[in-house]
């Protein structure tokens, strides 16, 4: 899949950290997709990005050519810390609110899910807040699969909250 005209893609170093911040923020603040209602910090961040990469997982960020900002990020990390699931990630996509309904979260988790099938993994798990219909249909469409449903697991904004798990499981695996 080509990258889209107009912008590129890299690996989320550092000096990203303030615009991802500024779109987590933004979803902690106007969604149910994160389950918090505190917003998080440049220091919060850097412990994400420092785990993310020093895991092996990937982070990686789709920006504006002309203006160098990033508009949506995918990152992956450990579904669950156990062994039995070394080969298995969770996802997960964050876009600037005017950047949604273009095409770009598809290229962008599709890079993401060629790259997690390159570094050997055989499932990806996303899990998504029941209220966000939006993000299931995406996952649907992406070849997702709904394998998990947990009612009312979570709260946020004075409601209980469902989570369901979305999967994907890459036919070719083999372990590396």
């Amino acid at each position: 899949m080509n990258v889209p005209e107009g912008y590129y893609v890299k690996d989320i170093v550092e000096d990203d950290l303030p615009q991802i911040l500024e779109i987590v923020n933004y979803i902690i603040r106007n969604t149910t997709s994160i389950w918090r209602s505190t917003e998080d910090t440049l220091e919060g961040r850097k412990a994400w990005l420092q785990t993310t990469k020093a895991g092996g997982y990937p982070a990686i960020g789709l920006f504006e050519a002309s203006s160098n900002r990033l508009v949506g990020f995918v990152s992956s990390g450990p579904f669950d810390s156990s062994e039995g699931y070394k080969f298995t990630t969770e996802c997960a996509i964050g876009f600037r609110h005017d950047y949604t309904g273009k095409g770009l979260g598809r290229f962008l988790l599709q890079h993401l899910l060629q790259v997690l099938r390159d570094s050997g993994f055989a499932v990806v798990i996303a899990a998504i807040s029941g209220t966000n219909q939006g993000s299931s249909r995406f996952f649907a469409r992406e070849g997702f699969s709904k394998t998990g449903f947990l009612p009312g697991i979570g709260f946020k904004n004075g409601q209980r909250l469902d989570l369901e798990l979305w999967q994907m499981n890459f036919a070719d695996w083999a372990p590396k």
